[in-house]
């Protein structure tokens, strides 16, 4: 953060809201629907039977197709539910009060974050119309 000039806890804030969260919960749910829907959970199982000698009990595979995908999408959902009701906010140093004190992003910052998802977002449907 050496490059921002006394913005560098702000730019850490700006990564560490949207730059882990939402582009890593929208990877694991496209894995785990690749994996349950596409590739098959029996042939995922057997996979794993071969690989360690004994096959995931049906919990196992009640989880990855139902249990996993349905809370996945209701913590994406109730992500963006909160972002859109309550806005992005960061904590901001007051000097005049001493305090930190919750401000607004600006457009710039929200725009920036966008493209931090989807840079990390866009490579699943890329790959996969490539492949």
């Amino acid at each position: 953060m050496c490059f921002a000039h006394g913005a560098g806890s702000y730019i850490f804030q700006l990564m560490d809201s949207f730059a882990g969260n939402f582009p890593l919960l929208i990877i694991a749910l496209f894995e785990c629907i690749s994996i349950s829907y596409v590739y098959g959970v029996r042939r995922f199982s057997d996979d794993i039977e071969l690989m360690t000698g004994s096959r995931p009990s049906v919990y196992w595979m009640f989880c990855w197709k139902y249990l996993s995908p349905v809370a996945m999408i209701t913590i994406l959902l109730a992500s963006f539910y909160q972002l859109l009701t309550d806005g992005s906010r960061y904590p901001a140093w007051n000097p005049v009060l001493g305090a930190t004190e919750l401000k607004e992003w600006p457009s710039w910052c929200v725009v920036a974050a966008f493209c931090l998802i989807l840079g990390a977002i866009l490579w699943i449907p890329i790959v996969a119309i490539c492949r």
